[in-house]
C-alpha cells in the first residue's frame, strides 16, 4: 500500500505544507519568492523581501512561506534561504505592531526549498 504525504508526515511528527496552509487560511498566509530577480543584487533582493514580509505581517499575515522554487527559472537566481530567514527574522523583530509588540511574535516563517538539508545525529 502506497503511503500518502499526510501519513508520512504524521509518522515523522510533522505535517505537510498543504495542511499547514489550511490551518492558517488563505488571508493569513503569504508566499514570498525567495529568489533574486534579474539585475538585482543580493542586498536589493533582501531589502525587497524585508519590505514584503513587514508589509504582509502588518496586514495580518501570520504565516510567511519562503519558496525558492523559481530560483532556476529564466531571469532568476538562487538566494540562500538561511540568509533570508535570518534577515526576515531580524526585520520583523525590529518592527512593532500598533500595540507595541514585535511583528515577529505573531508570524511564523516556513521555508520551502530544494537547497535546505536536514541532518540528524
Amino acid at each position: 500500500m502506497e503511503a500518502t504525504d499526510a501519513a508520512v508526515a504524521r509518522h515523522f511528527g510533522t505535517c505537510t505544507l498543504e495542511s499547514l496552509l489550511g490551518v492558517f487560511g488563505g488571508r493569513r498566509n503569504r508566499l514570498l519568492s525567495c529568489v533574486m530577480q534579474q539585475n538585482e543584487s543580493i542586498q536589493q533582493a533582501l531589502d525587497r523581501l524585508k519590505s514584503e514580509a513587514v508589509s504582509a505581517a502588518g496586514n495580518g499575515a501570520r504565516l510567511l512561506v519562503l519558496d525558492d522554487s523559481a530560483a532556476f527559472g529564466p531571469g532568476r537566481s538562487f538566494l540562500d534561504p538561511y540568509l533570508v530567514v535570518a534577515v526576515l527574522h531580524k526585520a520583523l523583530k525590529e518592527e512593532t505592531a500598533a500595540g507595541g509588540e514585535s511583528l515577529r511574535r505573531g508570524v511564523s516563517l516556513v521555508v520551502r526549498s530544494g537547497a535546505c538539508a536536514t541532518s540528524t545525529t
